[in-house]
């Protein structure tokens, strides 16, 4: 993170985008999945924060290694959009086997659906983050 990002208020701007695009989405769902999840808000929003914070490390595992061998490689600063794509079709058909083996287990809507969902939301969170702050700090 230290490479992509390298100052201080870079990655401070970086986590605070973060962290107010997940509470915004999790406020966005809040009203359908409470339907489905009938233990009240604060466990629920635990519940999709942690599990947008799960697909946001999943996702930056893979993000990092791939930039920097890029930027070793060819001397460019940009990722080619096709690893994007690519990274996140990866990260959904995790979330799509994932949610198939939640519903076996469980029969339970709110675990086959909506963790699935708010875990590749947080990939999609981190990446939306990343490339945001390219375009603030360039």
């Amino acid at each position: 993170m230290e490479r992509i990002l390298p100052k201080k208020q870079g990655r401070l701007v970086f986590f605070m985008y973060n962290f107010v695009l997940r509470i915004f989405l999790i406020l966005l769902a809040a009203k359908l999945s409470q339907k489905y999840f009938p233990y009240g808000f604060w466990l629920y929003a635990s519940i999709a924060y942690l599990s947008m914070t799960g697909g946001a490390f999943i996702y930056r595992r893979m993000y990092i290694p791939t930039y920097q061998m890029l930027v070793i490689q060819d001397g460019k600063e940009k990722i080619p959009v096709i690893f994007v794509y690519c990274m996140l079709t990866l990260v959904m058909a995790v979330c799509v086997l994932g949610g198939l083996i939640l519903f076996s287990q469980h029969k339970d809507v709110f675990t086959f659906i909506f963790v699935p969902f708010f875990f590749f939301m947080g990939a999609l969170i981190w990446e939306i983050s990343i490339s945001r702050m390219f375009l603030l700090f360039e």
